[in-house]
C-alpha cells in the first residue's frame, strides 16, 4: 500500500528561486554609474552642444521589458531598468520616444504581421490609416549650449526633470553608450 506524503519546499529553495527570478528580469546594466561621471565631470557636453539624458530607474515593474529609444527619429540605442543615454546636439529642438521595437512599422503592417501574411492581413493592413505606431511618450526639450536636460522614461511617458531631480535619480543608472576619454 502507497503511503502520500506531504512535499514542502525548503526555504534556502525559496530564496534561491526568488534570486533567479530577480536576475532574470532585474534589466541590469553595465558601464560607468552617472555619479561617478557626475564626480569625474564628463556629463557636460563639450564644443557648444547641448546634451539630454534620458534614463530609466531601477525596479521591479517593467523590468523585463526592452525599450529603444529614438532622438529626432533616429534610433540612440537599446535600453533596460537603471541605465540612461546621453545624446549631444546642437543647441535647439530634440524630439525624444521610444518603443518596444528598433524598426518602424505603420499602423497597417502591425497589423498585417499579426494576422499573417494572408488575405485578412494584406486587406486589414490595406484599410488601416498610415502612420507610425511605434513612438510611445514623445517629447521635445530644447537643448542649450553647455548645459545637460533630464528626461525620465515613467512607465508609457517621458517626463523633463529639473538637473537636481534628473541628477539625483539616476545616479545608480548606468551609462550605455559612455563616449571614449
Amino acid at each position: 500500500m502507497k503511503t502520500h506524503t506531504s512535499t514542502t519546499i525548503a526555504p534556502h529553495w525559496l530564496l534561491l528561486i526568488a534570486v533567479a527570478f530577480c536576475c532574470a528580469f532585474s534589466g541590469c546594466a553595465s558601464g560607468t554609474l552617472a555619479r561617478d561621471a557626475k564626480a569625474a565631470g564628463t556629463l557636460v557636453p563639450h564644443d557648444g552642444k547641448g546634451r539630454v539624458a534620458v534614463y530609466r530607474t531601477s525596479g521591479f515593474a517593467g523590468a523585463g521589458t526592452k525599450l529603444y529609444l529614438f532622438a529626432n527619429e533616429q534610433l540612440v540605442g537599446p535600453m533596460g531598468r537603471g541605465a540612461f543615454y546621453s545624446y549631444d546636439a546642437a543647441p535647439g529642438p530634440v524630439a525624444l520616444s521610444f518603443s518596444y521595437r528598433p524598426e518602424k512599422r505603420t499602423a497597417g503592417e502591425w497589423v498585417a504581421t499579426g494576422l499573417g501574411s494572408g488575405a485578412a492581413g494584406l486587406v486589414v493592413g490595406a484599410i488601416m490609416q498610415p502612420g507610425e505606431v511605434r513612438k510611445r511618450g514623445n517629447v521635445t526639450v530644447n537643448l542649450r549650449a553647455n548645459e545637460t536636460q533630464y528626461v525620465r522614461i515613467d512607465g508609457f511617458d517621458l517626463t523633463p526633470m529639473s538637473p537636481n531631480e534628473g541628477q539625483a535619480e539616476m545616479d545608480d543608472c548606468h551609462w550605455l553608450n559612455e563616449p571614449a576619454r
